[in-house]
């Protein structure tokens, strides 16, 4: 089996966890569970979790080249920057707070990257332990129990960074508006900005506007209470699973 298999059985795998333990009846064993996260809002939100955070296999050749052009704009955010500098509408409306609004949408990206990473880890985890594929939810959970506390930080801090944007409701769509001003310069451009670089950016506006709709979809209070739950459960998951 080559590296790409084994990494495509990762994603059908860890997949496979993430529908388990979003299931209502896995969530409703957990006593800090809100009240009003019910069956509804649960499959919503492992839906997002599906579709966006850890999609099919099928869907990750497009996903990998959009998160490699915005690797890139991620690690080199100047280009972006100038022409947010070049708007006098958006410098009137949030002046000083314009490039910390640039770079948190960024960071919001960069924490959807994170999961593809999570899952290269545990790629090298399944050949470095020689676990063949397929693997079950409890062949996945050996794997994130391998990883080196550095990484399991690193995605749990990721994890928490992007749902801490999401919950910021005032800043969320203060980066919603930003990016779709940067689409709409960049379609305007065609000669500077490629065909990829726009859809690029394009898939990561989507990203954080479904999220952002999610949100939406509660109250203030009800959203600081998702908020809490899911980043304190999924610390304690993986947490749980270090050797």
């Amino acid at each position: 089996m080559t590296p790409q298999q084994t990494k495509n059985a990762v994603i059908t795998g860890y997949r496979k966890l993430i529908e388990h333990r979003y299931e209502y009846a896995e969530m409703a064993k957990e006593p800090d569970l809100p009240e009003t996260f019910d069956r509804q809002r649960t499959a919503l939100f492992k839906d997002y979790a599906l579709t966006y955070l850890y999609p099919t296999v099928e869907r990750r050749e497009e996903l990998d080249a959009a998160f490699h052009q915005l690797d890139n704009y991620i690690k080199d955010p100047v280009k972006l920057m100038k022409m947010v500098s070049m708007s006098s509408r958006l410098i009137f409306k949030y002046g000083r707070h314009l490039p910390g609004m640039l770079k948190a949408g960024l960071k919001a990206l960069r924490s959807f990257r994170k999961a593809n990473n999570f899952e290269t880890q545990l790629t090298r985890e399944a050949i470095r332990l020689n676990i063949s594929a397929p693997f079950g939810t409890e062949d996945i959970k050996t794997l994130i129990g391998s990883l080196s506390m550095t990484e399991m930080n690193d995605f749990i801090n990721s994890t928490e960074s992007l749902f801490s944007i999401l919950h910021d409701r005032k800043l969320v769509s203060r980066i919603i508006e930003v990016i779709r001003y940067l689409l709409s310069q960049m379609k305007e451009q065609p000669d500077v900005f490629s065909a990829s670089e726009r859809d690029a950016l394009q898939l990561g506006l989507e990203l954080i506007q479904k999220g952002n709709d999610l949100f939406d979809l509660l109250t203030e209070k009800e959203q600081q209470q998702v908020f809490t739950f899911v980043t304190a459960r999924e610390k304690r998951f993986l947490e749980s699973l270090v050797n």
